[in-house]
Parts: C-alpha cells; structure tokens; sequence
C-alpha cells in the first residue's frame, strides 16, 4: 500500500515539474480539500469544585490532589472548501471528524504515596469552522499561508456519561495556525497544515482545552469564471 502511494505521489511531482508556469493563487478561484493527520491534546481540563477527597476501599478516606480530563491524540479527517476573494485573501469553510479519546483522571495522596487512577472511554468530535486565509507569497508554486476563523465542536452522544459531571455536547471554538500549498499542477495543490483549537468542555470545568491539528492533504484548484 506504502509502495503505491510513493509511486502516486512520484508521478504528481514528475507532471507537476512541467506543468506549473501558471501555478498560483488566482483570485476568484475556488479550492476544494481533504486532508487527514492526528489531533493532538496539549494540555488538561481540571472539574470546578472537585470534592477535596474520596472513599477508598484499600486506603479509607484520602485526599485527591488533582481530577479533570486529559485529551489523548487521535486521528482527524475531512474536506475543505475554499473560495479566493483575492490572491492574497480566501475564505475557507472545513468539516473534520476525530477519533481522539478522552482520559477522566484522578490523583489520590495518601500519606506519601500517590495514586493515579484514569478511565477512558471511546468518544469523538465533529468539528465545523470557517477560517480567514491569508497567502503571503501567492505569486510562488510554494505558498506559505497563515489562517484564523471561529466554528463549532459537537462531542459524540456518550460525552456525558464520559465526562461525569458535565455534557459538553456543542461549544464554541476558535482557531489558529498555517500552513504551505505547493503546486503540483496549475490545478493540483499539495497542502500542509498546523492549526491550533481552544474550547471549553462546559461549566463544570475550569479550564479550556488547546489541541493541535498536523495534517496533510491534496486540493484541487479551478476557476470560478471558467
């Protein structure tokens, strides 16, 4: 399988070595996208107003040191949608689905000892968002390019049950990052992305969670007009 997409993706950069005088951000041209890559967790949610300590059946009453949500990494997909208002500005609207699962931790201290207990539970997150694209060198075949925009994150129907004390469901989320097109073809775009998300999981959470988005993708360009 590895073999074939090498040779695939041999034979994309052997025709685009000829085909792009004309390779470059036009404006009024649409681009359409798909891309996969993981999502990955930076950081840990901690719940709001955690009970100071716990019943445990080995250890009696101990104290819990730390408790909250820690996001692991997982695979995310989906397709975009560009329209170039300019060759220096586009807008962007993205679908993505990830299959990152979400750890409930808990520490427990009791005396000098320390234990960690984790729960995880499978879960996934759809995400929709609209993106502002700024090109910088939309003359070149090698684009780098810098993006913002707002959307949504949707957690799959098991988030209350996963989460415990709270149900994200849907929550706003803002983004930001870049990312490089190059030019295989005047009409073929090999892409790469780094993109950051920042969310809440809901109220009962007193910290927002940042997760980062490296993917790769294939775009193919035309022209609204023709």
């Amino acid at each position: 399988m590895m073999r074939k997409i090498s040779i695939f993706l041999i034979c994309l950069l052997a025709v685009g070595m000829g085909s792009y005088g004309f390779a470059e951000i036009r404006g009024g041209s649409i681009e359409v996208s798909g891309y996969i890559g993981p999502l990955i967790g930076l950081d840990k949610a901690h719940f709001e107003g955690y009970p100071a300590g716990a019943e445990l059946p080995e250890y009696g009453f101990v104290g819990i040191e730390e408790a909250g949500v820690d996001p692991n990494t997982g695979v995310f997909s989906g397709f975009r949608l560009g329209y170039n208002l300019t060759p220096y500005i586009g807008t962007e609207f993205s679908w993505g689905w990830s299959s990152a699962n979400y750890e409930v931790f808990e520490k427990f201290v009791t005396g000098e000892e320390e234990i960690l207990g984790k729960t995880e539970i499978d879960t996934s997150q759809f995400l929709f968002h609209t993106n502002i694209i700024l090109h910088l060198l939309p003359e070149s075949r090698i684009v780098p390019f810098l993006t913002t925009g707002i959307g949504l994150i949707h957690f799959s129907d098991n988030a209350k049950v996963f989460f415990q004390k709270d149900d994200p469901g849907t929550q706003f989320v803002p983004n930001w990052g870049g990312g490089v097109k190059m030019f295989l073809t005047e009409n073929i775009i090999l892409r790469g992305d780094l993109r950051f998300f920042n969310f809440a999981l809901g109220d009962n959470f007193k910290d927002r969670l940042t997760t980062l988005e490296v993917s790769g993708g294939l775009s193919y360009c035309f022209d609204l007009m023709k």
